[in-house]
């Protein structure tokens, strides 16, 4: 599969490569191919790196650490979401609107550079779930090797192990955390990140904190649930501090069934199914 990869992103190196890189495993493993290329046969390479208040600072610090150890120092892009009057407010098609507005600026920055190619790590279990972004994408002509060729997420991990690259846990942009056609506030962005971080720092490794109304609503996966239930107290205390009015727990079925619980102000509940 590796030299698959390679076989596809070898034609394309000649005119210079510009990678959409968030420091996610996907775009991590493709920047490590590269680099590992580039060490063979020099050629123009460039790691873009956007950051907004849809993304966290430990994002950012593991992208930039992870790039640095292949020996890229990638390319920091700041990007103003909320500046734009449609995507504050959240809509349904929020991710097409910000990849296009991404892409677009990726576009003109690779054409000042000279470089023939841009590049993102979507995969192939992507193309299974409904994404808008994807048709910014198409719209601008972006390439994407490992959708293309058929690679999902059991063979990106594959592939990350053997070249012993860390395997992160799936992300999305903290807009997600929101409802549609809801004002989003800096204040609330950094509030649901400062959030999640405390959970990480619980042991929660697949976590998400979504905002509902000024509460806090934390979906953890499956085998971190007890673990969640056990802290219970905690979560709550630390949530409330950070100015979430109320906490609830939920752990998604391989069905999109919910466990829930309520976790009240000194109270504690066993969860009941809903």
């Amino acid at each position: 599969m590796l030299k698959t990869l390679e076989n596809f992103l070898l034609p394309l190196t000649p005119g210079g490569i510009a990678l959409a890189y968030s420091g996610g495993t996907d775009s991590l493993l493709l920047l490590a191919v590269l680099a590992g290329m580039r060490r063979r046969q020099d050629f123009p390479l460039l790691a873009l790196t956007f950051h907004s208040v849809f993304h966290t600072e430990a994002e950012l610090d593991s992208a930039r650490r992870d790039a640095r150890a292949l020996g890229i120092a990638p390319e920091l892009v700041e990007f103003a979401p909320l500046d734009d009057p449609q995507l504050c407010y959240n809509p349904p098609d929020r991710c097409y609107l910000c990849k296009r507005a991404i892409f677009t600026r990726s576009r003109e920055l690779v054409a000042r550079r000279g470089m023939a190619t841009l590049m993102d790590g979507t995969n192939a279990d992507d193309l299974l779930e409904w994404r808008p972004g994807r048709r910014a994408l198409a719209e601008l002509g972006v390439v994407s090797p490992l959708a293309e060729l058929g690679i999902g997420k059991a063979g990106i991990h594959a592939l990350a192990r053997e070249l012993g690259l860390p395997v992160h846990p799936s992300n999305s942009c903290l807009a997600t955390r929101f409802l549609h056609d809801t004002l989003l506030l800096p204040s609330e962005l950094r509030r649901v990140e400062q959030g999640e971080a405390l959970l990480h720092g619980l042991g929660l490794k697949k976590v998400r904190l979504r905002w509902r109304d000024g509460a806090a609503r934390v979906e953890v996966d499956a085998g971190d649930f007890k673990t969640a239930l056990r802290q219970r107290g905690t979560i709550t205390e630390g949530l409330r501090r950070l100015g979430f009015g109320g906490v609830s727990l939920q752990v998604a079925s391989p069905k999109e069934e919910y466990f829930s619980t309520v976790l009240k102000d000194r109270q504690q509940k066993l969860p009941s199914l809903l």
